[in-house]
Formats: structure tokens, C-alpha cells, sequence
């Protein structure tokens, strides 16, 4: 089929996607609905291929179903089990190619064939590119896969990188005073370094925030409210990895806090509206850092303060609903 037959395809069909997934969307939030999601996107991306890509009214239909409880259990019980290996492989690297082809629960030489493609020779997690292109070259998923470029693939992946991660339900954090600073994990965490003078290389360092000695692949949430400023890094705060700034300002006072040393690239965008208990990334061990740990810092009109002195860093005094919440969520 050439481009221009698909095209039309592609453009016949959106209204019958869009109308299907207007009926479809309460009986899954709804949690009633078993396997649609998968066999629907499924039929939908092998149908049109590359040329449904990024589409918007696909992706919120798909950021919304990720945020059910079926979801959940089918994140937690079918996939978490095999993002553990020599080294993390996030969960979009299973989820999102077998949402793509229509396989809810993919059979384990289907799991192992995808641990072979996202681990390198040097045993190192492969980027969302290279491992597409090497899920497309697999015996079993590649010709599931044909229908795709491996740019396609990677888009997706990346977008829903940080999928798997517990929401905070709105009324424990409604629970929360309105102008309490929350703390970024939903467990305590001892420090590694506390806010200061330091010694780092044999030499005298000034420590701008605080590190929480969480391990990898824990999950961060907001602390406050508040706009994207930055994400990822640059040239001039290459050692600090990847991380995200958040702004707000509260009277006469601007706020940023930062996390840095992510596990992945940020791909929240510049001037996102963030509320406080969303989820934004994992801990990892990216930029100048020497082991997973969550580096958190909080900028006070211009100038770096001690986080303890804002935010309380004992989730122990937090409301009784968070705490309850907390306690029952899976041990790491």
C-alpha cells in the first residue's frame, strides 16, 4: 500500500477511533473492561502503522488508562517481574510493544527475547532508539513489529517511560495542609549528604541541596505545586544528570526545587502545570553521581537553603490517610 492510500486510510479512519474511544473510555476508567485497551490500540497501530503516530487523542486515551486500577495490576503482576535484571529496564520497554501489537500478556520467551534486545554486549541498558531497532531484527518480534519504524517504537516508549509508578489518590493528599511542602518520596530515606560544606575528591565542596540515600528506580513525586522551569541537562549543570526544576511563587518569594540524578530523561515539557504528589521520575545515578540517590535542592528567591528547614522530612508525622495509603503500598 503507497503513502497516499494510507494517508486516506488514516484520515477515514480517525473519526471511528476517535468515536470508539469516546464510548470505550468510562467502561475502562471504570475498570470493567478486561483486555480492550490492548487489542484495541493493537488494532488501531497495526492498521494504520507509522501514520497514527503521536496522536494526541491516542495518547490521552492511553495517559488515562494507565491511571486505572486494572492497569495497575496488570503493570504490576504481568510486567513489573522482569524490569529486574543485571540492570533496570523500565517498564515502557515491555508494555508499549506489546500494547502495540494487541498482546495483553505476552508468553515468557516473548519477555526474554525483549530482555536480549534492550541489554547491550557491555551489559548496559540500551536507549528507547537502539533498543527498537534491535526488537524489529528479534525472530518473534520482529515480524509482529513490521508494520513500524523503530523511531515510532522509540516515541512511544519514551513518552511512557515512567509508567508503572503508584499514584498518590487526591484525597490523601487532600488530607495534607494545602501549603505543606510534601516530601518527595512516599518512605523515609536516611542522607547521604546533608545540605553544606563537604568534603567531595579530597576537596572542600559546597553541597547545594540534600542527597536521600533512596537505591535505584525509586519512585519521586512533587513537593509543591508548581511550572516546569527546566528538565534533562545542560552544558552548565551537566554534573547534576537528569533532573527536573520546579517554580512557583508564593507572595513576595520565588521558589525552584530541584531533583537531579534521574534514572531517565524528564520528558515533561517546559511550562507543565505540576501539582504537588504527581509523579515525575525515578532515582538513578545519572551526571556526576556515585551510586542511586536523589539529589534535592530548594533555590529561595536567588539563593539555596537547607530543604529541612521547609520540608518535613519525617513522613511519620504526615496525615493519618497518608500514612494508611503508604503503608499498603508493594515493599520495594
Amino acid at each position: 500500500m503507497n503513502k497516499k492510500i494510507k494517508l486516506i486510510i488514516a484520515g477515514a479512519l480517525l473519526p471511528l477511533v476517535l468515536i470508539a474511544s469516546l464510548f470505550m473510555m468510562p467502561i475502562i476508567i471504570g475498570g470493567a473492561a478486561i483486555a480492550v485497551p490492548f487489542q484495541f490500540i493493537g488494532g488501531v497501530f497495526q492498521s494504520i502503522g507509522d501514520f497514527f503516530s503521536g496522536n494526541d487523542d491516542v495518547t490521552r486515551f492511553l495517559d488515562q488508562w494507565f491511571k486505572t486500577d486494572y492497569a495497575n495490576e496488570v503493570l504490576t503482576l504481568v510486567y513489573r517481574p522482569y524490569t529486574k535484571q543485571n540492570v533496570d529496564i523500565p517498564m515502557s520497554y515491555f508494555v508499549i510493544p506489546a500494547m502495540m501489537v494487541g498482546i495483553e500478556r505476552p508468553d515468557k520467551e516473548y519477555f526474554d527475547a525483549m530482555i536480549a534486545a534492550s541489554i547491550s554486549d557491555e551489559g548496559k541498558l540500551l536507549n528507547p532508539n537502539k533498543y527498537a531497532e534491535a526488537l524489529k531484527k528479534d525472530k518473534l518480534w520482529g515480524p509482529l513489529l513490521e508494520v513500524f519504524s523503530s523511531g515510532t517504537i522509540a516515541k512511544y516508549i519514551s513518552k511512557y517511560i515512567n509508567i508503572g509508578a503508584p499514584f498518590i489518590p487526591q484525597d490523601v493528599l487532600d488530607a495534607i495542609p494545602e501549603n505543606e511542602w510534601l516530601y518527595p518520596h512516599i518512605k523515609s530515606y536516611k542522607t547521604s549528604d546533608e545540605f553544606g560544606w563537604r568534603i567531595l575528591n579530597n576537596k572542600n565542596n559546597w553541597h547545594t541541596g540534600i542527597d536521600l540515600k533512596t537505591g535505584c528506580s525509586t519512585p519521586i513525586y512533587a513537593s509543591h505545586d508548581g511550572v516546569v522551569a527546566n528538565t534533562q541537562s545542560t552544558r552548565k549543570i551537566a554534573d547534576y544528570g537528569n533532573y527536573i526544576s520546579i517554580r512557583f511563587v508564593e507572595g513576595n518569594t520565588t521558589y525552584i526545587y530541584m531533583y537531579a540524578h534521574l534514572r531517565n530523561p524528564v520528558l515533561i515539557p517546559k511550562g507543565t502545570e505540576i501539582k504537588r504528589g504527581d509523579f515525575v521520575g525515578y532515582t538513578g545515578d545519572t551526571g556526576l553521581s556515585y551510586g542511586c540517590h536523589l539529589h534535592f535542592q530548594i533555590n529561595k528567591n536567588g539563593s539555596y537553603v537547607n530543604p529541612r528547614t521547609i520540608v518535613n522530612f519525617n513522613v511519620h508525622n504526615l496525615p493519618q490517610e497518608y500514612r494508611k495509603w503508604q503503608q499498603n503500598q508493594p515493599k520495594e
